[in-house]
């Protein structure tokens, strides 16, 4: 089902679904990762992401993380608004540590800091 909403999505142009926890994984590796983030082979798919993102050919992407160990929630990253919502079924408030590791991210492409 995850597949057929995301192709779905996607089909309709400047829509990325990542339907599984890798971005997320990413985005968590340490300090020390990060400061090799334009060679390291660990970050190849972030990277693709983040150049879309900032030349504008992903405007709004999607992926799942995994809060506290114990239950799925949804981020959503709108590259035309710039800003970052955070979807989830419990009502949990959004996790600012993953909204401080996406706009590091963001900001190695040159992107301003998101809104949250």
């Amino acid at each position: 089902m995850v597949a057929a909403v995301a192709s779905h999505l996607e089909n309709n142009g400047g829509v990325l679904v990542e339907p599984l926890p890798a971005l997320a994984t990413m985005l968590q590796l340490n300090d020390s990762r990060w400061f090799g983030y334009d060679v390291d082979k660990a970050f190849t798919r972030l990277r693709y992401i983040g150049n879309w993102i900032h030349n504008g050919d992903v405007q709004h992407l999607y992926f799942p993380v995994n809060i506290s160990d114990a239950h799925w929630a949804v981020f959503h990253v709108d590259g035309i608004k710039q800003t970052i919502s955070y979807a989830d079924s419990l009502n949990w408030e959004m996790p600012l540590t993953f909204i401080n590791l996406i706009r590091r991210w963001l900001n190695h492409h040159r992107l301003p800091p998101f809104n949250k």
